[in-house]
């Protein structure tokens, strides 16, 4: 049966454990849809993950850079362009770029391209200057876009207000500010504030528009820009902006120190992350810190964030730890791992974690989620060894191997001899090396199957 989403457990450092795999669908994991029902998946198509199937197909081979509309009901991918997610009509095709949509979903920026409108589809205005530079971007309210190397647009008037140079570009949390790696701007008029002079630093503005920090230069109070201490102007922070704690008491630039006095805390790189509640701080390539006493909890020796309301930090290409103690849940999969997290431009609503898997030059998605009153997602189940022998339904003599922590798959399908079971769009499992827990007898039956038994496990 299809799950009742409502009736699920949140995933959280008290459930962690509770995890099972949904899903193993073809190469690698894309974005989630805003309300986490639909995945892109890279080359493959998008699916829906209520029922493991694929709605529609597209052959972006880049699915992981597609976007979703704010209402999900639109997605943007790089080869093929934008699509209904419903119905998946093409609606707009693009010339291999990336689109990005508005905060409210009214715009469609799309590198190399220009602006569209989305009701329309009609382009409203080109941009020229995208080439190998950042990517467009939206103010936070919706009401500016601004191109590295070009400049910034009235999204009101459709006007361009001024030219920008810098090659960084981002606007502060209230849409008042634009920074950019050559200084700091009026988002509306232009007019250059504080220059930035040192080589790769980058600015910040805090969440409640309050503070400026600048790397390599000082912390100024907004809007008056009054110049409250200086960092070290000697610092290379490698275009990594210094992060402002949640509750704005602490800066990680240069070193760690306290809001507003400039007071030393700590010594910590720039490089990371700070948990919802400020607690914890993962500083990329070094250590996961406690806040409170800057005391060192685990090494990370790879890109980190958290997750889960900051319960969970996930370390790439290794595993997922208990943010507050530590304390290793699982090695997910053996690739990089993401939540559904609005920190990683995903959801946690509905209760989804993916990994990506990779074996030897296949890639592999791995979809987790907690059991609910209708788990499986589908009906059937089966359990297999450690090792599942996998097969591609166009390649069925090249197996896809995959190791995973748990041992049981949901079931989608069967074939007319029931001979094959699919577990995931295009990837089916002989029914003889598994034990079966539960194949309903209304499961669907599909013809896809692999066709070719020469080498069968």
């Amino acid at each position: 049966g299809t799950p009742v989403l409502g009736q699920q457990a949140q995933i959280n450092a008290e459930t962690f454990s509770q995890l099972e795999l949904g899903y193993a669908l073809p190469t690698g994991c894309g974005p989630f849809s805003p309300d986490g029902n639909l995945m892109s998946v890279s080359g493959d198509g998008l699916y829906d993950l209520t029922s493991g199937r694929r709605r529609f197909p597209t052959q972006d081979p880049d699915g992981f850079y597609a976007s979703f509309s704010p209402d999900g009901r639109l997605m943007a991918t790089i080869a093929d362009g934008l699509y209904d997610t419903n119905t998946g009509e093409k609606l707009l095709g693009f010339s291999g770029h990336p689109g990005f949509f508005s905060p409210d979903g009214t715009f469609l920026a799309v590198n190399e391209e220009g602006l569209y409108d989305v009701a329309s589809r009609a382009l409203i205005f080109r941009i020229t200057q995208f080439g190998l530079y950042p990517n467009p971007i939206f103010s936070p309210d919706g009401t500016l876009l601004a191109a590295a190397r070009d400049g910034v647009y009235d999204l009101i008037t459709m006007q361009k207000l001024y030219t920008t140079e810098g090659f960084n570009i981002a606007f502060s949390p209230d849409s008042l500010w634009l920074l950019t790696d050559d200084g700091v701007y009026d988002a509306h008029t232009g007019e250059l504030r504080v220059p930035i002079t040192c080589n790769l630093c980058l600015a910040t503005v805090s969440q409640s528009g309050t503070y400026l920090a600048i790397d390599g230069d000082g912390v100024y109070k907004l809007p008056e820009f009054a110049r409250l201490f200086d960092l070290d102007p000697e610092y290379e922070a490698n275009n990594h902006p210094p992060v402002f704690s949640p509750d704005e008491t602490l800066l990680v630039s240069d070193a760690v120190y306290r809001i507003p006095t400039g007071e030393y805390v700590a010594a910590a790189s720039v490089q990371g992350e700070f948990n919802t509640d400020g607690s914890r701080f993962a500083a990329y390539w070094d250590y996961l810190f406690n806040t409170d006493t800057w005391e060192t909890i685990i090494p990370l020796e790879r890109y980190a964030y958290f997750a889960l309301g900051g319960d969970v930090l996930a370390v790439g290409w290794d595993a997922v730890y208990n943010a507050a103690t530590g304390e290793k849940y699982t090695s997910i999969a053996s690739g990089y791992t993401r939540f559904n997290d609005p920190q990683t431009r995903i959801t946690v609503e509905n209760h989804w974690i993916s990994g990506r898997y990779t074996h030897e030059t296949t890639d592999f998605c791995l979809v987790y989620g907690l059991p609910g009153t209708d788990w499986p997602y589908r009906s059937g189940l089966v359990h297999v060894d450690d090792s599942v022998n996998l097969r591609s339904a166009p390649n069925p003599n090249s197996p896809i191997v995959t190791t995973t922590a748990r041992t049981d798959l949901p079931v989608f399908a069967v074939s007319p001899d029931g001979a094959w079971l699919k577990v995931a769009e295009e990837t089916w499992v002989a029914n003889w090396v598994v034990e079966v827990i539960s194949l309903p007898p209304d499961l669907p039956v599909e013809d896809s199957f692999p066709t070719s038994q020469s080498t069968l496990p």
